[in-house]
């Protein structure tokens, strides 16, 4: 029979009985109704094109909490993430204006995932992933093609550098989209689609190695920005040649394919990535590898590719970590001559940590929190039964898409009773919406006096983590509480 006091909960066994009904015809998954019943999107369709009288829009069947929905709402593009101001009109459209200029023909994907809510406090889930184009479907990126010379030929102090490019170079944009460092004194114009860079009467520093940066804010004459942006290095030298460093960044890890290049810098390492220098000239293997070193110590294996050398840590790269690479100039060349210079870079993986972003009750009154507290407590619906149960969903940042990552939050979700003594709190459901949303049912929750209970979940480097290597930085602990009326 239901509860007097609260007829809208049921006994425990019917409580378990209809989610792992809803369960069952959902395929084993917790999910709300399909999204398309809620809101449609413009573009309307897949790999549609996008006028310049079309906007880019969501339109909602019901009012909804905008804040909910701009929170898995992403506009990302084949070059990343692309900002966007939101508007609203009313409370059911919103409409997405990128901050920065569309470019035609490239593709552009706008993501909605993930879990938001009605106006009136409905929750809905949102499963979109719509890729379109602006004005037509063919993309020709403006990119450096090469340089004469070519990469790692040293200079003498006099040669001018050539940069070749794929379309004709707009000349007002040299001076901001490229830079030699350290500075030099030099001229640059345009000779069509190449770039020409001259000393000066100074000409370049003998036995010196520069660093040429490439921006976006190079663009060709037709307005294009310059994607990817690079950077090569390049050294000088009349009759000694040091060797030098003259590239570094992301690469594969696969050695049949020859570690394949994946960045320029070390700004996009993601988990499996591996690490790449180039040389100038051949290199000792053996003096590279000792003077190569990374603070905090990074263990991993070395290999080498002609005049590149490749490092593979020995552990995937994670959200959250730092290291700085330094190069001594213990390293020599072939012949024995030092390397030319010292080299330090700092740098970051580019993963997005994992965060959990809501923990809700669905029981009785229900509860939301998006802010977590271990000396602050949340009252939890309370029922008149004894041993009652409570129905809890806890929703993540970033996808957990296989069983064994699945299993992993399942293993170290822990939720416990502290300051007080009674029944012990048991997990007696578990399950998945989608790859972000854990919903966890636990039982023991006494109607008696008061009882208070952390829902941990612990971070840090043996705490919360996806395949992508988004982990928890810190512990997340909730203090609830339960009190009698």
């Amino acid at each position: 029979m239901k509860d007097p006091m609260n007829p809208l909960i049921s006994p425990p066994g019917c409580l378990k009985f209809i989610i792992l009904f809803i369960s069952l015809i959902a395929g084993c998954r917790l999910i709300s109704l399909k999204h398309l019943s809620y809101f449609t999107v413009n573009p309307g369709q897949d790999y549609g094109i996008l006028s310049d009288d079309d906007e880019i829009s969501v339109s909602f069947t019901e009012p909804v909490d905008p804040v909910s929905v701009e929170s898995i709402l992403y506009l990302e593009s084949q070059k990343g993430k692309t900002e966007f101001h939101p508007r609203w009109e009313n409370d059911r459209k919103i409409i997405i204006r990128p901050l920065s200029h569309m470019e035609v023909g490239l593709q552009y994907r706008l993501e909605f995932q993930g879990i938001y809510t009605s106006a009136e406090g409905d929750e809905r889930e949102a499963d979109l992933s719509r890729p379109f184009y602006y004005l037509n479907s063919s993309y020709e990126p403006f990119q450096l093609m090469g340089t004469v010379p070519d990469y790692g030929v040293p200079l003498a102090p006099s040669d001018e550098i050539q940069l070749l490019f794929t379309d004709p170079v707009d000349e007002n944009s040299i001076s901001r989209g490229i830079t030699v460092s350290p500075s030099a004194d030099y001229t640059a114009h345009c000779l069509d689609s190449t770039v020409i860079l001259t000393p000066t009467e100074e000409e370049w520093d003998n036995l010196s190695s520069y660093t040429i940066s490439l921006s976006n804010e190079l663009k060709s004459v037709s307005g294009t920005e310059l994607y990817p942006e690079d950077e090569f290095f390049f050294s000088v030298e009349t009759e000694t040649f040091n060797p030098s460093v003259t590239r570094i960044g992301s690469c594969g890890r696969e050695r049949l394919e020859g570690f394949p290049w994946t960045g320029t810098t070390l700004s996009n390492l993601q988990t499996d990535s591996a690490i790449r220098i180039g040389f100038s000239d051949s290199m000792d293997h053996d003096s590279a590898e000792s003077a190569l070193s990374f603070s905090p110590s990074l263990p991993g294996e070395y290999y080498w590719l002609e005049t590149d050398l490749i490092f593979c840590p020995a552990m995937p790269f994670y959200s959250g970590q730092e290291f700085r690479l330094t190069l001594k100039t213990e390293a020599s060349g072939s012949t024995g001559i030092p390397l030319d210079r010292e080299y330090t870079w700092d740098f970051s993986p580019d993963i997005a940590p994992l965060e959990v972003l809501t923990i809700q009750c669905s029981s009785g009154e229900g509860l939301s929190l998006t802010e977590y507290s271990d000396d602050t407590y949340s009252d939890l619906p309370r029922s008149e039964l004894p041993d009652y149960e409570l129905c809890f969903h806890i929703t993540f940042s970033r996808p957990l898409e296989s069983a064994g990552e699945k299993q992993f939050i399942q293993d170290i979700l822990r939720f416990y009773e502290v300051f007080t003594t009674g029944a012990g709190i048991t997990a007696e459901l578990f399950s998945w919406t989608g790859d972000y949303r854990l919903t966890v049912i636990y039982s023991g929750f006494s109607p008696a006096d008061e009882h208070y209970y952390i829902l941990e979940i612990p971070g840090g480097e043996r705490g919360a983590v996806n395949a992508e290597g988004s982990r928890m930085e810190e512990d997340l602990r909730q203090l609830f509480r339960t009190a009698s009326e």
